[in-house]
């Protein structure tokens, strides 16, 4: 009975570890700013996450011929800390499935940060309008956390 305990216990701490350890590629982050009024057309820095291999990218949002023209430029790539990614999961499973839209109409020019978390299963969305959000912006100091030494870090109103 011990040995068939022991095994199960085995079992069951290597499958937390290897969860922990092996981040699937079906969780993926991505951060976004579009520039409005006069910084419509402004280069932006934006984030792109799958699994723990991130992306950091220079776009350019902006109207073109009835369509929106985004291209994308890689700055730098790399792998998320064990930390980081055991802090945004935390964070993405905390939350329920949804979007949240917050506007401050006072402003007219600035832009719109869209921070995207999602699986298969799930999906965080926050489409924030020169505003902010408290769970954004722990999303944010995480990922800035995790990045190398000299990468520019992403900011959130």
């Amino acid at each position: 009975m011990k040995v068939a305990f022991t095994l199960v216990l085995a079992l069951i701490c290597n499958l937390s570890i290897s969860q922990t350890t092996n981040w699937s590629n079906e969780f993926q982050l991505r951060f976004s700013f579009a520039g409005l009024g006069d910084n419509l057309g402004s280069p932006a820095m934006g984030f792109q996450l799958e699994g723990n291999h991130f992306k950091i990218v220079s776009e350019v949002n902006k109207c073109h011929e009835g369509g929106l023209d985004t291209n994308s430029t890689t700055m730098t790539e790399g792998e998320m800390s064990e930390e980081s990614m055991t802090a945004l999961m935390e964070v993405f499973n905390e939350s329920n499935d949804t979007v949240i839209y917050k506007t401050d109409l006072t402003v007219a020019s600035g832009g719109v940060h869209t921070l995207t978390m999602a699986t298969s299963i799930k999906m965080v969305k926050f489409s924030l309008h020169n505003e902010s959000h408290p769970t954004a912006k722990k999303i944010i100091a995480i990922i800035n956390e995790g990045l190398p030494e000299g990468v520019e870090k992403l900011w959130i109103y």
